[in-house]
C-alpha cells in the first residue's frame, strides 16, 4: 500500500478499486518468437534502469550473459520515489559506478548530470537472468554479484 500517493489527483492515488503502481519488473525476451531471456532484478525503482542495461549490453553490444551483468552501470535518480514520502529523489541527479572512466563521468557533468560516484560492483541491483542457446537449445545462467546471487543448473 505505500506505493499509492495521497495527493487527490494524482495517476496513483488510493482508490478503491485500484491496484498500486508496482516496481516489479520481470522480463522475458523472445527471439524469432522463441524463449531467449528471461531476467529480473530487486532494486525498487532502478530495476527497470538496471534490466534495460543488462538487456542492451546482451542484444546490442553482444555480450556475453555474465559479462553483461557485470559491466558498469548507472542509474538515473531523476524520478519521484514510489515508497515513502514519493519525493524527488534528485533533480539531474545520475549515479555511476566508478569503474564508467572518469572522463565518461566528467562529460556527463559538463552535460548538466550532478554525479554520483559509488564504488564497484556498488549499484542497488542484483539482475539474475536464465536463456536457452537459439542454435543449440542449451540453457545458460548468469548472475549478478552486486548482491550476491548465483545461478546453478543440473
Amino acid at each position: 500500500m505505500q506505493a499509492f500517493v495521497l495527493d487527490a489527483g494524482h495517476p496513483n492515488v488510493l482508490a478503491p478499486g485500484k491496484r498500486p503502481r508496482t516496481t516489479l519488473s520481470p522480463t522475458l525476451v523472445l527471439r524469432d518468437g522463441q524463449p531467449w531471456v528471461a531476467l529480473s532484478s530487486p532494486g525498487g525503482d532502478s530495476q527497470d534502469q538496471q534490466a534495460l542495461q543488462v538487456l542492451l549490453n546482451l542484444m546490442v553490444f553482444g555480450m556475453r550473459p555474465q559479462e553483461a551483468i557485470e559491466a558498469p552501470r548507472f542509474n538515473s535518480l531523476q524520478y519521484q520515489e514510489s515508497f515513502g514520502a514519493h519525493r524527488l529523489v534528485m533533480a539531474g541527479g545520475l549515479e555511476v559506478e566508478d569503474r564508467i572512466p572518469i572522463d565518461v563521468r566528467a562529460e556527463l557533468a559538463l552535460r548538466g548530470h550532478t554525479v554520483v560516484p559509488v564504488g564497484a560492483f556498488m549499484m542497488d541491483s542484483g539482475t539474475t537472468l536464465v536463456g536457452v542457446e537459439p542454435g543449440h537449445r542449451t540453457l545458460f545462467g548468469a548472475a549478478d554479484v552486486r548482491r550476491q546471487r548465483v545461478v546453478t543448473g543440473w
